[in-house]
């Protein structure tokens, strides 16, 4: 079984454990694993946890996954439970109270490779992206989104006037200036 196939056979028994209705929506899968194809990540750092799909897909990607997010959802723990073969210890979920905790946080971590997908609005993203840039890559999730509650990531992908913006929606991958 290929690398792909392993992930994306993961993320259909993770769909099933939580339930098809919440991630009928979500892109999560195929497309994420074409942006993070032929990489390798020391630590990858995800803000915005929710159901953990993606910190199982960056999990294939990254020795370690740290993924943060402000509320912990109830279907987390179910799916990473599918990460049964090895792959679980790779990722460390954890909580934090609010954005000055989680800023707190994120400046104590050395990570390679930042994937946002947490507040949609234009300053959550724009926090996000002040507290992942030290990195040098962040991907952005959502971008562009039409819909009113996640416009605020495009609109703010598109203001920044640093590095390198590259859009492969529903992604935008941002790279400092010398990091490819």
């Amino acid at each position: 079984m290929s690398k792909v196939e392993c992930i994306m056979a993961r993320l259909e028994k993770a769909r099933r454990a939580i339930g098809s209705d919440v991630t009928r929506e979500s892109c999560i899968g195929d497309k994420l694993i074409e942006q993070l194809e032929g990489q390798h990540f020391n630590m990858a750092l995800e803000i915005g946890t929710r159901h953990g799909l993606s910190a199982m897909v960056l999990a294939h990607y990254a020795e370690v996954v740290i993924t943060i997010d402000i509320e912990r959802h109830p279907l987390l723990d179910a799916t990473l439970a599918v990460f049964n073969q090895g792959l679980q210890s790779r990722i460390c979920a954890l909580h934090v109270r609010n954005d000055l905790d989680k800023r707190l946080l994120v400046s104590k971590l050395d990570f390679d490779m930042a994937f946002i997908d947490g507040q949609h609005t234009f300053a959550g993203a724009e926090l996000d992206f002040m507290i992942t840039q030290k990195c040098g890559r962040v991907l952005f999730h959502d971008y562009p989104c039409s819909s009113p509650d996640h416009r605020g990531v495009g609109l703010f992908v598109d203001s920044i006037t640093t590095g390198t913006v590259t859009a492969t929606p529903p992604f935008a991958w941002w790279h400092a200036d010398g990091v490819s």
